[in-house]
């Protein structure tokens, strides 16, 4: 048992009673409880009915009632109780290098696995950036001139090919968890596959060159291009649908940039920012260029050819794609829509809802 014994000492200076507690670990017969043997304090918990929080709080609550004559302090004089925004406030007020030291010492005094608290973290941004992308997916409300506002500093070129490349090297995670098994580590932006002329002609760059342990070139257009014609030309044969010069000029770009690399690689070194904007070289005896792949994010299928649709035209067109792709091992072709679907998985656990690309 956890018993509590109280004194009274009356004050000289307003006459009040101040208690004095002196909390004991017995044993049945009253008994004082032996600390245990290499121990030299034990801690005596409140923390369920069977230790006794209810008495200990019945008993504080016996005492306030006379507190005219007992001392047991005002206790709004020196505490209060607070709200998170209040706490928000107070980490805002104070100056960057005393936030880190208050909030350790919050998850410290909470028993706050450091590991937990880190993996909340990164599960709440990665929420976030799932978010992200859908509005950037269907520009809801014109966000992605938004983004492009918010973004100026960072976002080069014009149109929404930009914006998205930013989007993406700004949430690297969605390369690396989602485009492949084998996932991607790491890229650089706009980078030089090719060789140029004496006026730096013929001299292609990938949106990204990705590596794992092999080198991976990413190029990518807007979920809002099209894959097909709109009509079916006179030269599609039965069975089949003409893809729009859009999306054949990007595949072909594909595997113009794919040729180039496969060519240049051993004459370049890959040089990349590290986390902390550093330039580093790639050990390209580690991290080989062996017949490259090239990953193509191209288009909203979800959009233009939804996989509910009953439409003939609709699943010619779907079977058309998938027999470009399945029977090409040097692209892969992967549409905005299919990316947001594999990051909301890796968040979520789950599909996203329907509707929610379109």
């Amino acid at each position: 048992m956890t018993v509590c014994e109280l004194s009274f000492h009356r004050s000289g200076t307003d006459g009040k009673y101040a208690p004095r507690p002196t909390f004991r670990r017995t044993n049945k017969d009253l008994a004082d409880k032996p600390v245990p043997s290499g121990q030299e304090f034990q801690r005596i918990s409140f923390e369920d009915g069977q230790d006794g929080y209810r008495e200990f709080w019945r008993m504080i609550g016996f005492l306030y009632k006379f507190k005219e004559l007992v001392d047991v302090g005002d206790f709004s004089d020196s505490y209060r109780v607070v709200s998170d925004e209040s706490v928000i406030i107070h980490l805002k007020e104070q100056a960057p290098e005393d936030r880190t030291g208050i909030l350790a010492r919050y998850v410290e005094q909470a028993e706050i696995d450091a590991s937990e608290l880190s993996e909340l973290l990164v599960l709440r941004t990665r929420k976030a950036a799932v978010e992200e992308f859908r509005k950037l997916l269907v520009d809801e409300g014109g966000y992605r001139a938004a983004y492009r506002v918010a973004h100026t500093g960072g976002i080069k070129g014009q149109g929404d090919e930009a914006v998205w490349h930013h989007f993406l090297s700004s949430n690297r995670w969605i390369f690396g968890l989602s485009l492949d098994l084998r996932f991607i580590e790491d890229f650089v932006d706009e980078a030089s596959v090719g060789i140029g002329d004496t006026m730096n002609r013929g001299n292609p760059k990938a949106d990204m060159l990705a590596w794992r342990d092999y080198t991976v070139l990413v190029e990518l257009k807007t979920p809002d291009a099209d894959i097909f014609t709109a009509v079916k030309t006179k030269d599609a044969r039965a069975n089949t649908w003409s893809f729009s010069p859009a999306f054949m000029g990007g595949f072909s770009q594909c595997l113009a940039q794919r040729s180039a690399w496969e060519e240049s690689h051993k004459g370049k070194d890959i040089v990349f920012e590290d986390a902390l904007g550093e330039e580093q070289e790639l050990d390209t005896g580690v991290i080989r260029t062996v017949d490259p792949e090239v990953v193509f994010i191209y288009g909203n299928k979800d959009r233009e050819i939804p996989k509910g649709s009953k439409s003939r035209d609709v699943r010619t067109k779907r079977d058309t794609l998938e027999r470009l792709i399945r029977n090409n091992r040097n692209v892969n072709m992967i549409s905005y829509d299919e990316l947001y679907r594999r990051a909301y998985h890796i968040v979520y656990g789950e599909l996203p809802p329907e509707g929610s690309t379109t």
